[in-house]
């Protein structure tokens, strides 16, 4: 339906309602996932990509055609699209919507940012120097299987300790207070082969 005159008064009334537009980086795709409270005539959505996101910069690499009737909806509606020809590198998105009769808006810009390979990292260890217990806190992108391994500064073994890690945050504890007095790494590496990961703590 038209909207009233009045509603002009603040500008075009947009075809849609977007809510927000979201992506993230899953193994080696990116992800982009966005919702609709509202549509109105509103043909689908070019996805645009650029690794620096000036304006100039974008490039189209994909089209989702609206999932409303007629392209009217006053539904919630989600959207995904899965980039599988992304560079490992920060990537920038934006979508924009077209409308039945061409005309078309840009949503807000969206960061994926560089994956580590195969996404796994130490976020912190703490308290660094500890007497006692060490707390590893292990943000992940993947579930696997993982060890942390700590050695001297000699690069003997000291302690291993085997953990499943699981898609976002995880943390673990390790009891260090049988180890001398020394500097420590600690090295998290995952059973598919990505990338370990070296930190540095204190005994003391």
């Amino acid at each position: 339906g038209k909207p009233d005159a009045g509603a002009y008064e603040f500008g075009t009334i947009l075809p849609i309602t977007l809510l927000n537009l979201k992506g993230e980086r899953i193994g080696s795709t990116n992800k982009l996932v966005w919702t609709t409270a509202t549509e109105n005539n509103n043909l689908g959505f070019e996805l645009l990509r650029s690794n620096n996101a000036t304006n100039n910069n974008f490039t189209k690499v994909g089209f989702v055609a609206s999932k409303a009737i007629n392209g009217n909806s006053s539904n919630t509606l989600v959207y995904t699209f899965e980039d599988a020809n992304a560079t490992a590198n920060n990537t920038y998105y934006k979508l924009k919507q077209i409308d039945k009769d061409g005309k078309f808006y840009f949503s807000n810009i969206v960061l994926v940012k560089a994956s580590k390979a195969a996404g796994i990292d130490i976020a912190a260890i703490y308290p660094n120097p500890t007497k006692d217990n060490l707390s590893v806190s292990i943000s992940s992108s993947l579930y696997t299987k993982a060890s942390l391994v700590i050695a001297d500064i000699f690069g003997k073994i000291v302690m291993q300790q085997n953990i499943n890690l699981v898609t976002g945050d995880n943390a673990t504890s390790i009891n260090v207070n049988k180890l001398a007095a020394g500097n420590y790494t600690i090295k998290l590496s995952c059973e598919n082969g990505c990338e370990s990961i070296i930190k540095k703590f204190v005994k003391l």
